[in-house]
């Protein structure tokens, strides 16, 4: 299973910067993210290890075609703050393929191009 949500929602939220985190809390997306985050706690909890899952954490959105993907822990910087909705699309189906050889199983990942 791979789940899609969006970068600041759950354990991703610690690598934004604070003008992100004040926009995420004090605006009304912060309903939007209340929900990303509830679904985010839902994944581990309910799949436990008879499940492969992913959770491609995806920063904005763009339209720009199919470019090359770069993927990030929790704990690490230097994405860009843009994906194109192609390479996000491709990357996610390869990893719920079995593309990734395991590389993604269990985990929540940054993703951006």
């Amino acid at each position: 299973m791979v789940v899609l949500n969006a970068i600041g929602a759950g354990q991703s939220r610690a690598v934004l910067p604070w003008c992100a985190r004040v926009f995420f809390d004090y605006t009304n997306i912060s309903y939007t993210y209340k929900d990303h985050a509830a679904v985010d706690s839902e994944i581990e909890g309910n799949c436990q290890d008879d499940v492969r899952w992913t959770v491609a954490y995806a920063v904005g959105l763009s339209d720009e075609g199919a470019v090359p993907v770069k993927t990030f822990g929790l704990k690490e910087t230097g994405f860009s703050f843009h994906i194109t909705r192609e390479s996000l699309a491709r990357w996610m189906v390869d990893v719920a393929a079995g593309e990734s050889k395991g590389d993604f199983d269990n985990r929540r990942v940054i993703v951006s191009n």
